[in-house]
């Protein structure tokens, strides 16, 4: 009962999720490339939201507070394609790689 108890607190806490499994010196790269896609299978629900709202909101204060304070340098020197037009960030980790 004890231990099913700590499995289910482990599946509360999506400890069980973003544990990465075990990988021993007996597996062969085959198994480990499986584990790897499981656990990418199951994490990626939990990560993919904190990449939306939260990676996007940081790089675009990153990018959009130097360029309104001319860290860049003019905004008439920007290259014509980006001047003036909204930019919307995108990223490859190894999850959303996948």
């Amino acid at each position: 009962m004890f231990e099913r108890r700590c499995g289910d607190l482990e599946d509360v806490f999506y400890l069980s999720k973003i544990r990465f499994p075990e990988i021993t010196k007996e597996m062969m790269a085959f198994e480990a490339s499986k584990l790897w896609d499981e656990f990418i299978r199951q994490s990626l629900p939990l990560w993919e939201p904190v990449q939306a709202e939260y990676n996007t909101a940081l790089c675009d204060g990153t990018f959009e507070d130097p360029l309104a304070h001319g860290a860049f340098g003019s905004v008439q020197d920007m290259p014509q394609i980006p001047r003036g037009r909204d930019i919307t960030w995108t990223f490859d980790t190894p999850i959303t790689v996948f």
